[in-house]
């Protein structure tokens, strides 16, 4: 009643009768990822901006240009002008006149975006 042989299968394909045949499992390849960098590093570190203004590439336009400079004092300035004013009482008006007492913002004259701050004794 049995047979000891399997049944035989069609010579064209491996699968059952009935079933379908499927391909053996090749894996993919890996997705080729290319990577574009738009935005151009600076060539300068925060730590390089000064009290003048200085020519660079500005990060957000991407345009060669020379910095526009803003001086505001500083809280530490604010703190020793009110000290002067409250031991002399007329030497109040000195730490605007130093450049350490100040903050100094850089700006792009294009798109006007902040560069960098150079802060008051760093």
């Amino acid at each position: 009643m049995y047979s000891d042989s399997p049944p035989k299968y069609d010579e064209g394909s491996n699968a059952p009768p009935g079933m379908v045949p499927v391909e053996p499992y090749t894996p993919a390849q890996p997705p080729t990822i290319l990577v574009v960098n738009k935005a151009a590093t600076p060539l300068y570190s925060r730590s390089m901006l000064g009290t003048h203004s200085m020519q660079l590439s500005c990060p957000h336009c991407s345009r060669q240009i020379t910095t526009r400079v803003d001086d505001n004092l500083s809280i530490v300035g604010w703190v020793s002008s009110l000290v002067l004013c409250l031991f002399t009482g007329c030497c109040c008006c000195i730490p605007c006149c130093m450049d350490s007492c100040k903050d100094f913002e850089h700006t792009c004259p294009e798109c006007n975006c902040l560069i960098g701050t150079k802060k008051a004794f760093n």
